[in-house]
């Protein structure tokens, strides 16, 4: 079985290895990886502030 890396792990990778390229774009913004994963960072810790443990859902 292949071990394929999570998107949080992929995100983590590209903002090490290329923090100022181009992740993602829409019609209204830009962000690179490293923003991406400045922003993902965040999010986590703040979902973790209300409680969420690592693994549990959110929906």
């Amino acid at each position: 079985m292949i071990n394929l890396p999570t998107i949080a792990d992929a995100v983590a990778t590209h903002a090490r290895l290329s923090p100022n390229k181009l992740a993602t774009r829409d019609s209204r913004r830009s962000l690179s990886w490293a923003k991406w994963h400045d922003r993902a960072t965040r999010l986590a810790a703040a979902l973790r502030e209300l409680g969420l443990a690592k693994g549990e859902r959110v929906g």
